[in-house]
């Protein structure tokens, strides 16, 4: 019942009430706003103890009708200046949360998502209640909505996007003992993986491969990259990052180039990329005609001097009696599109393959 407390504006849409008090109201160069519908100690967010020039940044968050002075005892304070209305940022924030868009996360992956917000199923999981609240929502809905927990971590989620950049996903699946890797991010690597670089071949067909681990670099982004992982076959990753200072042009160190090319980027005539042979379980690399997409986020072997005439390079742990792969290139087919293999069209959406009636293609 101070008499300091009596200024009270009521909002535009007629649900929030907000009241002004000075501690000295004589000098008001402070005020505290807060909603009397709830308590103090409750209040969005919380109780705000303002100078006359913090206004605005309180009304950007709250929106709403208020005015400021230099007097409390005969209605100055409200007078002194002319009342205006602010932008309703609460309510800008509320449907940019629910604009967001989905992580689309592939079931049973591995993610490795930034420290810096909570998990993406739980990002997805704040989503899906932000729309859960209808198109009539009052601004104290959409309020105590961003002051819930799943609204902080939708709204940290948005902060850190605003700050480095909107996700890149990278999906990377273990389907064999090796595969092949490059990511516009930094990553940690599982535990279960070994990382080669390639910068020799040997002159009867075998890759000479340098463990990464050994030679003292931390950098992981925008590295061309052989993944050895046997025990983590079957396996599916998705590693997520920030699209600011993420590359999209191809890498090449040694004898590997990464693809960062939206699209994927058709390898060069002589070129090799991994192959599987199905009879005898052999992966190697492949020549290629010219006409093979490497996608994007994997890697392909640049053709050296001491490649010859060459088909096939194999790892160094390939038995001696391995021969030439016939059914391969199974990374020309990894990039989402339309392929016509021996007279007969596969649909790639996600990394799967499908046929013309929807039907998966093992």
């Amino acid at each position: 019942n101070k008499e300091d407390q009596k200024y009270v504006r009521q909002s535009a849409d007629n649900s929030d009430t907000h009241v002004l008090m000075t501690d000295n109201p004589n000098a008001a160069t402070a005020f505290t706003v807060y909603n009397p519908i709830k308590t103090v100690s409750d209040t969005y967010p919380d109780a705000f103890c303002l100078k006359k020039s913090d206004f605005s940044n309180y009304l950007n968050q709250l929106g709403g009708y208020v005015g400021g002075g230099t007097s409390a005892d005969d209605g100055s304070a409200i007078r002194a200046y002319e009342i205006s209305t602010f932008t309703d940022a609460t309510a800008e924030l509320f449907d940019r949360m629910k604009k967001t868009k989905k992580f689309d996360l592939v079931e049973g992956a591995v993610v490795v998502h930034p420290d810096e917000y909570d998990a993406p199923s739980e990002i997805n999981a704040a989503i899906d209640a932000a729309n859960k609240l209808p198109e009539s929502a009052t601004r104290i809905q959409k309020r105590n909505f961003i002051n819930t927990r799943q609204g902080q971590k939708l709204n940290n989620f948005l902060v850190q996007s605003d700050h480095y950049g909107e996700p890149v996903v990278v999906t990377y699946e273990q389907k064999r003992p090796y595969g092949t890797l490059i990511m516009p991010l930094n990553f940690a690597c599982p535990e279960e993986w070994t990382r080669y670089y390639c910068s020799e071949l040997t002159d009867d067909g075998r890759l000479v491969l340098t463990d990464f681990k050994t030679l003292g670099e931390e950098e992981t982004k925008n590295r061309p990259f052989i993944i050895y992982s046997p025990k983590t076959i079957g396996k599916t990753y998705q590693f997520i990052g920030y699209k600011r200072g993420a590359s999209d042009q191809d890498v090449t160190i040694g004898l590997l180039t990464g693809v960062l090319s939206n699209g994927g980027t058709t390898v060069p005539k002589g070129n090799y990329v991994l192959a599987y042979h199905k009879p005898t379980g052999v992966q190697s690399f492949r020549k290629t005609d010219g006409t093979v997409v490497c996608p994007q986020y994997k890697v392909y072997l640049t053709k050296s001097a001491s490649a010859g005439s060459r088909d096939n390079f194999y790892f160094p742990d390939v038995d001696d009696s391995a021969t030439g792969l016939e059914e391969l290139l199974e990374q020309s087919v990894l990039a989402d599109g339309k392929y016509v293999r021996d007279g007969r069209v596969i649909i790639v959406k996600n990394g799967v393959k499908y046929n013309t009636n929807g039907q998966i293609i093992k």
